[in-house]
């Protein structure tokens, strides 16, 4: 999917808010049918851990399931159990860029 991008606010800064909207904005993409082909396709017991992660998501939604089972698989259903916020850490690179790595 390729890397999060959070650009700078008007302020030419990044707030910690603005990392988790980000965040939440890139898991909250639906799943491309390509993709989920792919993953069906090449490694099935994952793609039934992401099922069973889209249904669950779908059960436990505060507005209504339904809407929610029609909107299909997204990308925070790829990480199954694993989508609690870890924490978050700066690698800084050798030609003066910086990284910020999350888990």
């Amino acid at each position: 999917w390729g890397p999060i991008v959070i650009d700078k606010g008007e302020n030419g800064k990044v707030s910690f808010g603005d990392i988790i909207e980000g965040l939440f904005e890139y898991f909250q993409q639906p799943l491309l049918p390509h993709e989920a082909d792919v993953i069906e396709r090449d490694f099935p017991d994952v793609w039934q851990q992401v099922t069973r992660a889209f249904e669950q998501r779908c059960r436990e939604h505060h507005w209504i399931p339904e809407v929610e089972w029609a909107r299909g698989v997204r990308r925070v259903d790829c990480l199954g159990e694993r989508h609690m916020f870890w924490g978050m850490w700066v690698t800084h690179n050798a030609n003066g860029t910086f990284q910020l790595n999350l888990g």
